[in-house]
């Protein structure tokens, strides 16, 4: 729809679920043919300074499986210049891929339970791991997990820290000042409970005490 093809590309963020999903993904977005994923990134090149210039970011439990986001924010670091080592030089286009849609991040349960949606369709359920976050919402207060071990915060909610892998956390108020740092808008919905609500805005923030 951009009118761009795969050369035109100085960076692409693939989402990785899976290694194959990356593969696969290369393939579909024109970079090489159907069946040539593999060894079209053999001997390094999708690495920085490689043909692709592709930059492939882990997003699961290494990242608090946002799904996406992350490849996002990379996209928008990368454009402005300001990755440091990891940067590549005259980036000026950028290609991110995501999976499922980030409106549904918070209620992600690592039981396997499913998102419940009930009667109306902003009625949704928190799992356990999240409530504590959405009922301090409701009072218009923001709660962050910090692990008791390396004491890092993080978000979205999960039951293990992220950095260290402790399962000693706490919930802590925190300050909610900050600026936005990225904002996508949805334009397709992630399902029919959320039909007459696109488009609608997501947005990074960067809370000012965070480093």
């Amino acid at each position: 729809m951009a009118g761009m093809k795969a050369k035109d590309v100085d960076i692409a963020e693939i989402y990785d679920c899976f290694t194959y999903t990356v593969l696969v993904t290369l393939e579909d977005y024109g970079f090489c043919e159907k069946g040539e994923g593999g060894p079209f990134v053999e001997n390094g090149r999708i690495e920085i300074g490689a043909s692709c210039r592709l930059i492939r970011v882990v997003v699961f439990f290494r990242k608090g499986h946002l799904e996406g986001m992350n490849h996002i924010t990379e996209a928008v670091k990368q454009l402005r210049g300001v990755c440091g080592q990891r940067q590549v030089n005259g980036a000026e286009i950028a290609i991110v891929s995501g999976n499922g849609g980030n409106i549904k991040h918070p209620f992600h349960t690592y039981s396997q339970e499913v998102d419940t949606v009930i009667e109306h369709k902003k009625s949704l359920i928190p799992d356990s791991d999240s409530k504590e976050f959405w009922d301090a919402a409701k009072r218009h207060e923001l709660f962050l997990q910090k692990c008791c071990q390396c004491g890092r915060y993080h978000y979205p909610p999960s039951p293990v820290c992220p950095n260290c892998l402790s399962l000693e956390l706490k919930w802590e108020q925190v300050k909610g000042d900050g600026s936005i740092y990225s904002f996508t808008v949805v334009r397709v919905p992630i399902g029919s409970e959320w039909a007459q609500e696109v488009p609608y805005i997501l947005a990074t923030i960067e809370l000012d005490w965070w480093s």
